[in-house]
């Protein structure tokens, strides 16, 4: 209930190059406070085929109330992840936990393929540095299910406290050997992995604002 409470759907309507018809491209994002909702940093970037002055970046809470974007209160391209700031006051925001441990449970709500709500439950498996040097590039994989769709959706722990958002998803390939010379063979996925940004990063982009 309280993921769902906090997801929301976020993306752009834009008008297409192709096509020149209007389209909404939407993926996740969750409430951290009253006004102000987190998702990916890749999330909130317009799409390729977006024709120049002819898209906007939205919210939607709930079935169909669609929200402008009032400005970006802060952003991370390298730690995928942006704040953004609405006019509206009546968002029901995550706490944030930025210490998960491994084993921990975790919980994800989004919209994978468009699949409304699905939610699914799995266990924090690691904590890592996404970039090597960088202290403040906080990521997870976690056993929890998603797809695209999903990006910038809230992982939540078991007290309902947002641990981190999605951020991609990453296969792991093993070596087929060729059934003859002439077959190359595919090489089989081992396992994928589910990685999350830090509640930590989050935090993080908060008190440099404040």
């Amino acid at each position: 209930q309280r993921a769902a409470a906090a997801h929301v759907r976020v993306g752009w309507v834009y008008q297409c190059t192709k096509c020149d018809r209007w389209h909404s491209n939407l993926a996740g994002g969750y409430a951290i406070a009253r006004n102000a909702v987190a998702t990916a940093h890749h999330v909130a970037q317009p799409p390729a085929t977006m024709k120049a002055g002819s898209g906007h970046l939205v919210v939607v809470k709930g079935e169909d109330e669609v929200l402008g974007v009032q400005s970006v209160v802060a952003a991370d391209e390298a730690n995928d992840t942006v704040v953004l700031s609405l006019a509206k006051d009546s968002f029901q925001p995550l706490p944030l936990n930025a210490d998960p441990q491994p084993g921990d449970s975790a919980y994800c709500y989004s919209d994978p393929r468009g699949i409304r709500g699905y939610f699914s439950t799995g266990i924090v498996n690691r904590l890592y540095q996404k970039i090597e040097g960088a202290a403040d590039s906080h990521r997870m994989n976690v056993s929890t299910d998603w797809a695209p769709g999903s990006s910038g959706s809230a992982v939540l722990d078991e007290c309902g406290n947002a641990i981190g958002h999605v951020a991609r998803i990453q296969p792991l390939f093993g070596d087929q050997k060729p059934a003859s010379d002439d077959d190359h063979g595919d090489k089989p996925t081992l396992m994928t992995l589910n990685e999350a940004v830090s509640a930590k990063v989050v935090r993080g982009l908060i008190e440099k604002v404040k």
